[in-house]
């Protein structure tokens, strides 16, 4: 019998995480916050992270790179640069995107190009939530 060493099957206990159940929006924004409920995921994507959360994608303005389903893992700890993908709270509305920074200017954009990019006004109340430092999918 023949077996194929490619891979290595590998034992990996779960930790639990919260989960935030009212999820951010790839497109116009949903309310921030509706509670959380236990998530468990391979203790593996979160072993180096300090303040890890999970976030479940709706919409389609984060695609191809993200997709409805998906779960990201956040964290709270991790800087989050020009070009990030990062969980927000832009005038009330959650959004996952990424952050865009000019000499001038805050923006956060979508993948998906039929979305217009948001420009952060002086006056608008941005709070960055974290960093996307891992992503679940299922098949």
């Amino acid at each position: 019998m023949n077996i194929n060493k490619d891979y290595e099957l590998v034992e990996n206990n779960p930790t639990k995480i919260a989960s935030v159940v009212s999820c951010p929006s790839c497109g116009d924004g949903t309310p921030f916050f509706d509670g959380t409920e236990d998530e468990y995921v391979p203790s593996d994507f979160i072993k180096s992270l300090k303040k890890p959360y999970i976030v479940k994608i709706h919409g389609d303005s984060m695609s191809p790179t993200l997709i409805k389903g998906d779960k990201l893992i956040i964290d709270v700890d991790v800087p989050v640069l020009h070009n990030d993908i990062c969980a927000v709270l832009h005038n009330s509305a959650f959004h996952v995107k990424r952050f865009y920074r000019n000499n001038f200017s805050v923006y956060l954009k979508s993948d998906n190009e039929a979305y217009d990019p948001i420009k952060i006004a002086a006056d608008d109340e941005l709070h960055i939530l974290g960093k996307a430092v891992s992503l679940m999918r299922e098949f």
